[in-house]
């Protein structure tokens, strides 16, 4: 589904997630001075000091992409107790698969990253737009 398509006709909540979006985004990135970067680097721990190297006698074989379920704990989520026999009950909303070759993560057929990113921060501003024209001052 296209973002903007999406918040075509956004309740409250919507256009209240998009304020925020758009708010992080635009907020300046700072970091303070002197403070290392959080690239790894080989052979160095955090502190900068030597460690010794986690390289393997041999490459482990590893699947093309990761599966991973997201299934929220329904009772938790809600803040209510589950009822008997039904402790640890579970919905699985979708899956994030994580393709090893190319790093593209996908969440329930839909492309994440970067440009997903933009399309979104681009449908709330798009949408801010429209509802500061409608709303009379």
């Amino acid at each position: 589904m296209v973002p903007g398509a999406a918040l075509a006709q956004a309740p409250a909540a919507t256009i209240n997630s998009c304020r925020q979006i758009v708010a992080a985004v635009d907020r300046p990135q700072s970091r303070p001075r002197n403070v290392a970067g959080a690239d790894y680097v080989p052979g160095v721990d955090a502190r900068g000091n030597a460690v010794t190297p986690a390289d393997l006698d041999r490459p482990v074989p590893l699947p093309e992409e990761l599966v991973l379920p997201i299934a929220p704990d329904v009772f938790a989520r809600a803040g209510r107790a589950p009822p008997p026999g039904f402790p640890d009950l579970r919905v699985q909303v979708g899956e994030v698969r994580l393709r090893l070759a190319d790093g593209a993560m996908i969440f329930n057929g839909q492309k994440l990253g970067p440009a997903a990113d933009a399309e979104l921060v681009q449908a709330c501003r798009d949408l801010l737009a429209r509802e500061a024209v409608q709303q009379p001052r």
